[in-house]
């Protein structure tokens, strides 16, 4: 299936802008980090390895022999100026420079170079020191004389300005220029594979991605939202959530109960991939909504080794029985059942966990839990059980084998279309039937929320008088 899911991944190679954007927005403070780093170390190497320079030259005219000559074409002269560059470069110039005793030991870099649209030719020398450069230089004076037989005919070269040390010119060594360079490679390197990231992906960032991707449909897609102050949990039935939030769920509520009726389904299952992707809100909603719709829901805290459900209702158990305490034979269903004092909620009845156990997957696993589940889909019209993330844990795929249906949760940017498939393979194989994926937490851009906010925001009849 991985297979799979990399060749239909190089099918759609679209870049996603606002998934890049994110990828940046979340890597940006290790890629300036590194950025700082590379140039740091580059600037102790360069400073270590750079001497300051010292630069010592003479301007040089190429003129004809004979001064008589009153006209000489351009591209005599032309010719005759490339002759003596040549010349002036040559490892035979170098040679005889080196035959000076009085540069013995020297290191130098000597070049000639024409000054633009003239016939004068400025002869540079450069080292690491000033006595040594100019002592190159004198040498390169007094040796290009002695080449004269390599020049143009007609041609030779003057001196036009004299050696004195005032003219030397005191380059320091710049180890910061190539810092910045390299950090500006290092930031451009850490972009660069952000955007590669991007291209090559399978991690579910869209929903137009996780169709492509997946083989379930995505049913739904929920924003990230921030709990207000006063706000214990996010729930369809509390006033303070937010409007966008409440369309979506309505939307994912509808579209979970006609593929549960289009099977005559009454039990589904909610899970995840991993911690933290809103599986037991998602399930908690959900079962909201369908009461306030006026159906008998049993919504059951199956996550017994980290239950959440006392939590988000704010309940407080006390002495009430839990899941464990049934399926360790501590009471009857009877027992079990809390009901909410929430507007709408009336018939929506709790089975809760107290507290955490450690053979989870044994209780589940009993002959009783399956039981119980069998009486509760006589009286209920659905069924909705919070499992724990099956990519951790098998609890959810033991639930798998007594239920109907599943719905997937997945966390925008965090999951792998990979591990997302293979949730779907154990779910099915267990017996299950996967009626879809709910994209969680995206990042809307603020357009879309504005326009969501519109909506959902008089619809809902929570608009605020002025």
């Amino acid at each position: 299936m991985e297979q799979n899911v990399r060749q239909n991944s190089q099918k759609a190679l679209v870049l996603d802008w606002p998934y890049l954007f994110r990828l940046l927005a979340r890597s940006v403070l290790v890629i300036i980090l590194s950025a700082c780093i590379v140039a740091v170390g580059t600037y102790v190497l360069m400073d270590s390895y750079l001497d300051d320079t010292y630069t010592a030259s003479v301007l040089l005219s190429v003129v004809p022999r004979d001064t008589s000559t009153t006209k000489q074409s351009s591209s005599s002269t032309l010719t005759a100026l490339t002759r003596c560059l040549n010349v002036l470069n040559s490892d035979t110039m170098e040679e005889q420079v080196q035959k000076n005793e009085e540069v013995t030991g020297i290191s130098g870099t000597i070049s000639a170079a024409r000054v633009e649209d003239t016939n004068l030719i400025r002869l540079s020398v450069s080292g690491s020191s000033a006595e040594g450069v100019f002592r190159l230089l004198k040498a390169a004076v007094e040796a290009y004389p002695q080449l004269s037989d390599y020049f143009e005919s007609g041609y030779l070269i003057r001196s036009l300005t004299s050696l004195s040390a005032d003219n030397i010119v005191h380059s320091r060594a710049n180890p910061l220029r190539y810092a910045m360079m390299a950090a500006l490679l290092a930031l451009a390197a850490g972009i660069g594979l952000n955007v590669l990231f991007a291209l090559y992906t399978d991690r579910i960032h869209s929903r137009e991605q996780a169709e492509q991707l997946l083989d379930i449909s995505v049913i739904g897609s929920l924003a990230r939202i921030k709990k207000k102050r006063d706000q214990k949990a996010i729930l369809v039935s509390d006033e303070l959530t937010d409007p966008l939030y409440l369309e979506d769920m309505d939307k994912l509520t509808t579209r979970v109960q006609d593929r549960m009726d289009a099977r005559h389904f009454h039990s589904l299952l909610i899970t995840s991939i991993l911690e933290n992707e809103g599986k037991s809100t998602v399930s908690a909603n959900i079962a909201l909504n369908l009461a306030q719709r006026g159906k008998r829901v049993v919504l059951i805290d199956c996550d017994l080794r980290k239950p959440a459900m006392a939590r988000i209702f704010d309940i407080s158990m006390g002495e009430h029985p839990g899941l464990s305490d049934l399926l360790n034979g501590g009471g009857t269903l009877d027992d079990m059942p809390m009901k909410l004092k929430l507007k709408g909620a009336d018939r929506l009845t709790l089975i809760l966990q107290k507290k955490a156990v450690a053979d989870a997957d044994q209780l589940l696993e009993g002959e009783t839990f399956a039981a119980v589940l069998k009486d509760l889909e006589k009286t209920a019209d659905y069924v909705i059980m919070d499992t724990p993330p099956l990519g951790i844990v098998r609890d959810a795929e033991i639930v798998s084998k007594y239920t109907d249906a599943a719905l997937i949760t997945f966390e925008q940017d965090e999951i792998r279309a990979v591990d997302i498939n293979d949730t779907v393979d154990y779910l099915e194989k267990a017996g299950a039937y996967v009626i879809g994926g709910v994209l969680n937490m995206t990042r809307d851009s603020a357009g879309s929320r504005k326009r969501g906010r519109g909506y959902g925001y008089y619809y809902s009849g929570r608009q605020t008088k002025r």
